[in-house]
């Protein structure tokens, strides 16, 4: 045996392993550890511990040693250490949890972020970046720490990591304010640019960094870009983490002093192949499908589908669990997954897919899906209750799994062909260190072309940034052309209103400047637009049809809404019912629905699936921000007449929190569902802040409150009883 791939071979074809061959691989392995095939002999390494039972007994303190060279420490205890096995195990031993011992290169990393250096690490999924972050704050070397992720479902999951971090004070939402003490904030790159109450912060941790790039097409770019310029102006600390990329704009290296740390270094090894027959591959649906499930009754460990969209994701979900003969999943039995059931059942609609799925241990996860019952969803997978989860991208795109497999069912994320950037995360998302050290991925689609991936930073690299972004900037950090755009821009406008274009930065500036002009232009024509508070249908409409005209850019999706009409029906239908399941039965029962879906279980899954869409991308996030930025310039429009215009924000805040009242609605970043925060303010006093909140919920009979066996869960699990 004379190369590494010889050695691969031979593992993927033996069942037993002789002396002389594990000999010979581990000497393989051990001359090429420090050269230029390290990932390769690391990837032997790895594959040897998947088969670590048929080693003999004669050689294993020879691959300790090989182990301990390939930087693989977390491996170690496994393989029968030596003392000098024994010091490298306990030197790499995690600040956080004595039970976790970090491997080579995470100790690298974390070494030099506490000696001061910034580090940008752009690594695969499986090196395990995010316990970095657990080892950042479980040193106790900063006093204010800021976390920002991208999707609020991230922000659950790190925020139950680090409870244990009891230190620190956990700010999750911007209704509350920091202690005098130690602090640590959770919050999307929005949140951080709204938040007003910031102390000196001493270090900060952007998690997928690479969505700086305005090149990926993500319109949030330019609020993350925000954010991080808002940070730097606090502390220069900082570890940015995300996946492998090729390079990062070299402006942000040297103006922070950062350092890129670029690696391939992994935790797990990756079987690739492709199912059916060539012919079938780009086949018939149906075709694609009998091989999708004959595949899934063949794996028996945990599976992640890839599909292209929620719909995709729903339908294969619920036709491979008709195909199982049972009714239900005997085999298996989970209290939480009853109790997540029952949720569905009182919350959403007691036939939605999602039901009859989970029975069999089956789920689907995807952006639709109401924000603590995608945790719910997660956490029944890495329990091992549910088998096969279809997904899309809002779960391979960062939230932690344990999937042993991963197939690639869609090249496509939503109508885009993904590209070889996507497929390496999702990829990515098989095997899991500790757990299963070899991941499995089989692709119904061919590979994208590999490409290199470079990240643009328009905080810094200024000449494609937008304007929306170079307005938060500071005189004298916008570069020369910058400020002529800048100058250019400011010059044909109302210095109010570009103060007003500042605060929203999420929203087009020529919007907002085509918005004011209308206003401004017919102003004499005006109706409807001074309303406060609650407003009538043909209020909200009238500012529905200046956001639906101004606001909406190309890239954007309707969302399940076909007109400001319809937002505005459905909008106040929600404000009236405050109840998703009652706006679902009202759409069921419409004469259109009825007539455009006769069949009755087909209507109820569109009719679920849409109003879970409208309450995410619109209720949630879209309509707030469109009536908080309308509102704004329509006052300030009324005042230049020396008039009194409306206000909006108490309406865009009761469908933002889902009608959850002051602190009340800091429950709902806490992953608590909101049908427990209204219940819960309805039969509680009102707490002055979230720490008497927390103490009132400590001392309360749960089960007196009306509160649902999940959402009491959910409550113990937040204020640390679960």
């Amino acid at each position: 045996m004379e190369t590494l791939e010889q050695a691969k071979a031979t593992l993927l074809s033996e069942a037993q392993i002789n002396s002389d061959t594990s000999f010979e691989i581990a000497r393989l392995c051990a001359n090429n550890l420090r050269g230029a095939n390290q990932h390769f002999a690391r990837e032997i390494v790895i594959r040897i511990l998947d088969k670590y039972h048929l080693v003999p007994a004669d050689t294993k303190e020879l691959w300790a040693s090989v182990i301990a060279a390939a930087g693989l420490f977390p491996y170690l205890k496994k393989s029968g250490e030596s003392l000098r096995d024994a010091l490298l195990y306990e030197a790499h031993r995690s600040f956080g949890n004595s039970q976790i011992i970090l491997h080579e290169e995470q100790r690298q990393v974390i070494d030099k972020l506490l000696g001061g250096q910034s580090v940008i690490l752009a690594a695969p999924t499986s090196f395990g970046k995010s316990l970095l972050i657990d080892e950042i704050i479980a040193a106790d070397q900063y006093r204010n720490i800021v976390v920002v992720q991208p999707t609020l479902a991230l922000l659950d999951e790190t925020r139950k990591r680090l409870t244990k971090y009891s230190d620190y004070a956990l700010i999750v939402s911007t209704r509350q304010l920091p202690s005098d003490a130690q602090n640590l904030f959770l919050f999307t790159a929005e949140r951080v640019v709204e938040y007003q109450h910031f102390p000196k912060i001493d270090f900060f941790i952007i998690d997928e960094f690479y969505k700086l790039s305005i090149s990926r097409d993500d319109d949030r770019s330019i609020i993350l870009n925000q954010a991080l310029y808002k940070l730097l102006g606090h502390t220069n600390n900082f570890y940015m983490l995300g996946p492998t990329v090729s390079d990062v704009s070299g402006n942000l290296r040297t103006k922070t002093t950062a350092q890129l740390y670029k690696t391939e270094f992994s935790t797990v090894a990756v079987d690739i192949s492709s199912v059916g027959a060539p012919s079938r591959l780009r086949g018939k649906q149906a075709e694609r499908e009998e091989d999708l499930f004959e595949l899934l009754d063949a794996l028996d460990q945990p599976t992640l589908v890839y599909c292209s969209s929620p719909d995709k994701a729903e339908r294969l979900a619920a036709e491979y669990a008709r195909s199982f003969e049972l009714e239900d999943n005997t085999k298996l039995k989970s209290a939480e997954a009853e109790q997540v059931i029952e949720w569905i059942v009182d919350n959403v609609h007691d036939q939605w897919a999602l039901v009859p799925t989970l029975k069999k241990g089956i789920a689907f996860h995807h952006g639709n899906v109401p924000r603590h019952l995608g945790s719910a969803i997660v956490s029944l997978f890495n329990s091992g209750f549910t088998r096969v989860l279809f997904c899309t991208s809002t779960l391979i795109e960062g939230v932690n799994t344990s999937a042993k497999n991963v197939v690639l069912y869609d090249n496509k994320k939503g109508k885009k062909a993904i590209d070889f950037f996507d497929y390496r995360n999702i990829a990515g998302r098989s095997g899991r260190m500790q757990r299963y050290y070899v991941g499995r991925v089989y692709q119904f689609q061919t590979m994208p072309t590999q490409t290199d991936f470079d990240i643009d930073v328009p905080l810094f690299d200024q000449k494609n940034a937008p304007i929306e972004l170079l307005l938060q900037l500071r005189k004298d950090d916008l570069e020369e052309a910058s400020g002529k755009r800048i100058e250019e821009f400011c010059s044909n406008q109302d210095e109010g209103l570009i103060n007003l274009i500042r605060q929203s930065p999420g929203i087009s500036a020529a919007g907002q400047v085509a918005l004011y002009n209308e206003l401004h232009e017919n102003f004499g024509r005006l109706r409807n637009l001074t309303w406060t508070g609650w407003p009538s249908y043909h209020e909200l409409v009238a500012a529905l049809e200046l956001g639906w005209k101004h606001f909406y850019g190309k890239r954007d999706a309707f969302d399940g809404v076909s007109s400001p009409q319809q937002l505005a029906l459905l909008a106040r239908e929600y404000g009236r019912l405050k109840s998703v399941k009652r706006l679902i039965r009202g759409q069921l029962e419409s004469e259109w629905s009825i007539k455009n879906y006769p069949d009755e279980m087909k209507r109820i899954q569109v009719t679920v699936q849409r109003m879970l869409m409208i309450t995410r991308r619109w209720f949630d996030f879209r309509l707030p921000k469109w009536l908080v930025t309308i509102s704004q310039i329509q006052a300030y429009v009324y005042k230049q007449h020396n008039q009194t215009g409306g206000n909006y924000e108490y309406f865009a805040t009761a469908i933002e929190n889902s009608f959850a009242n002051g602190i009340f609605a800091v429950l709902l970043e806490y992953d608590i569902p909101a049908s427990a925060a209204q219940k819960l303010q309805d039969r509680l006093p009102t707490p002055n802040s979230w720490s008497e909140l927390i103490r009132i919920l400590r001392n309360a009979d749960l089960g007196s409150l009306g509160l649902s066996s999940y959402e009491q869960a959910k409550v113990r699990e937040a204020i640390g009883l679960g």
